[in-house]
């Protein structure tokens, strides 16, 4: 009878654990097939669909899903998420005293992650959450860290296939890289250096690029150690693809004259382009399959840097989504790149 006990005690103890793993994993992985209830957000209604959405004038950056499903924007301490096929807007609201310091959209899902900052005192707690766009959800994903009064959450990326998060806290002299992965285990990544520029994730593998400032070069950490991968020279770090394209520019007096793409991080394998209209950084665009586009604001035009194709448009530019753009001129339109090789 005592061994049977001793079996049964230790089945559930089992159990439980695996009850507790997958409680974690939901929050990450699953939870396009679980159905949960979780900080429900409020909703409204335009009247008229889609022809009834109008973006506030009072605001100049707007982000958008991958897919175009969604446009959303910060007011306050609030973010709005517009459905741009229903016209339901929905309003998410942060407890008192907590401000949303920077958010992304994820590159394959209708979700968002969300850095907050609440501030006490003279501190300020900081911590990521997620929003769920399709089901309407939101819940914490963990607390970061305490910091002095000073520091903002500056930068986000995500390994989705990896489900890691990666989030930079600066001040105007240091920043601090924390990471945390699907079960939550959250560290303090160890860097090259204090001063930093762009990062980025990689997709297949647990590395993360950051521009190490005070020495002007590109670093890798891989698993905690820190490699010198490339000088950047004039050069800043833009972005990199999953057939090891690295994207970088060249700004002067604030914007960029000349986009470089870079075959694994070998100057003897190049390709340059000078933009005819430079423009600034945050209207350039990478899509997933390696197309780059500018906005030429002032000429109403986007550029493919690649083909030298150009789309008008007519009215405010909303931004960029994977497969295309969105702009606004008495109510939404989507523009569709219509590319199918290069």
């Amino acid at each position: 009878m005592s061994r049977f006990k001793n079996m049964f005690f230790i089945g559930a103890i089992t159990v439980f654990i695996e009850l507790v793993v997958l409680g974690y994993m939901n929050k990450f992985t699953f939870l396009d097939s679980v159905d949960v209830t979780i900080n429900k957000i409020k909703e409204e209604k335009a009247e008229n669909s889609k022809e009834a959405i109008v973006m506030p004038t009072i605001v100049k950056d707007f982000n958008i899903s991958f897919d175009g499903s969604y446009i959303s924007y910060c007011l306050g301490n609030k973010i709005y998420v517009i459905n741009t096929k229903s016209g339901f807007k929905r309003e998410i609201t942060l407890d008192k005293n907590t401000f949303v310091n920077k958010y992304l959209w994820l590159k394959d899902r209708n979700r968002l992650i969300i850095g907050e900052k609440k501030i006490e005192n003279s501190s300020s707690e900081f911590s990521l959450s997620y929003y769920d766009a399709d089901k309407n959800i939101k819940d914490n994903i963990t607390h970061l860290s305490w910091e002095s009064k000073g520091y903002n959450i500056t930068d986000i990326s995500l390994a989705s296939s990896l489900d890691i998060v990666y989030t930079k806290i600066s001040n105007e002299k240091k920043s601090k890289i924390y990471s945390v992965d699907l079960v939550k285990n959250l560290s303090e990544i160890d860097l090259k250096s204090e001063i930093l520029g762009a990062m980025q994730a990689s997709e297949s593998r647990d590395e993360l690029f950051y521009e190490d400032l005070k020495s002007n070069k590109l670093i890798s950490n891989f698993k905690g150690v820190n490699k010198e991968r490339l000088d950047l020279k004039d050069m800043r770090f833009l972005y990199f693809d999953r057939e090891e394209n690295y994207y970088f520019y060249i700004e002067k007096e604030g914007v960029v004259h000349k986009v470089i793409i870079m075959k694994s991080l070998n100057y003897n394998s190049i390709k340059q382009i000078e933009l005819k209209h430079p423009v600034t950084k945050k209207h350039i665009y990478i899509t997933s399959k390696g197309y780059i586009y500018a906005n030429e604001e002032e000429n109403k035009t986007v550029l493919n840097l690649l083909t030298n194709k150009e789309t008008k448009y007519y009215g405010r530019f909303i931004g960029f989504y994977d497969e295309g753009f969105i702009y606004e001129k008495d109510k939404l339109y989507k523009k569709n790149f219509n590319i199918n090789v290069k």
